[in-house]
């Protein structure tokens, strides 16, 4: 007997329809510096991502994210 097996490349779709990773990342730092604490690990990564947005800034016309503008 032949089996017949349909496969659904959900994967691929889903993959297709995410934002990227680093969207997806600052979207969470985002949220996360908006809170009033943080674990110190958390807080402490906050602080690291934070210094490199202001070291390195974006030029304004860039569409600069809300964490790189409270560096400002």
């Amino acid at each position: 007997m032949t089996r017949i097996s349909h496969t659904d490349p959900y994967r691929l779709r889903r993959q297709a329809d995410y934002p990227d990773v680093g969207e997806q990342l600052d979207a969470i730092w985002k949220a996360l510096a908006a809170l009033p604490s943080l674990p110190p690990d958390a807080r402490q990564m906050l602080t690291r991502i934070q210094h490199v947005k202001t070291t390195y800034p974006k030029p304004r016309d860039s569409g600069a994210s809300a964490l790189e503008a409270v560096n400002d």
